[in-house]
């Protein structure tokens, strides 16, 4: 149930457009906040299943491709099963396979440890210590190496499953990496779960915004701190 909430919580959100970035609002008078779209995973939704993917099915994850994993006959993002997750989506129409990057700046004992492209390895623990992982870069070097029915336009930071996010002051971010196609227009979402508690929120990025950006790059989506 917590994977359907989520992924349905990002298809919802894929739908609008905002610009500046704000966090779409639990309330509607409310105003922009830190807060975004907080909701239980654990409410069922009606609508069934909603990945914001399609319904690839599957019967080994040789088929799902980087990111994913064959669950109950169906390729699903990986992460789902950790205490936190944060997911970046995006899409422009029609859609081009621009090249967008998630950054996540986590706390470790020794420092700050920035989670992106640019830790080679990838593997756990980072190259900086860090407990997550980036465990889907897409469209890097505006190359579409995904299959667009499965996870084109989709980064995904995950912490395992029986690992505790450490404690302390996350910053997530999003940088426009490399405007592949002259798109006009590239809207997001971010969503961030942490537990069964999941935030939303959107933004867009214009053409004049890609920078080749690397660590320290990109618009800061929100903050927060944990426990």
């Amino acid at each position: 149930m917590r994977r359907v909430v989520f992924m349905l919580l990002l298809a919802l959100a894929a739908c609008g457009k905002s610009d500046p970035l704000f966090p779409r609002e639990e309330h509607l008078d409310a105003g922009p906040s830190d807060a975004g779209l907080e909701l239980d995973a654990g409410t069922p939704v009606d609508g069934g299943y909603d990945a914001g993917f399609a319904v690839v099915a599957c019967v080994t994850n040789t088929i799902c491709g980087e990111g994913f994993h064959c669950e109950s006959g169906f390729c699903t993002l990986n992460g789902d099963e950790g205490e936190l997750q944060i997911t970046l989506r995006w899409a422009n129409v029609p859609r081009t396979p621009e090249d967008l990057d998630l950054h996540l700046i986590e706390p470790t004992p020794i420092g700050p440890c920035e989670i992106y492209y640019g830790d080679a390895n990838r593997t756990l623990p980072s190259s900086c210590g860090a407990v997550g992982k980036l465990d889907l870069d897409a469209n890097a070097g505006c190359t579409l190496s995904y299959d667009p029915s499965i996870g084109a336009d989709t980064e995904n930071i995950i912490y395992p499953p029986f690992t505790t996010p450490p404690p302390g002051h996350y910053i997530v971010r999003v940088d426009y990496y490399e405007d592949c196609t002259a798109a006009l227009d590239v809207p997001f979402t971010v969503a961030i779960r942490k537990g069964d508690k999941i935030s939303v929120y959107e933004g867009v990025f214009h053409a004049h915004d890609a920078d080749l950006g690397s660590a320290d790059a990109g618009r800061t989506i929100a903050e927060f701190d944990e426990p």
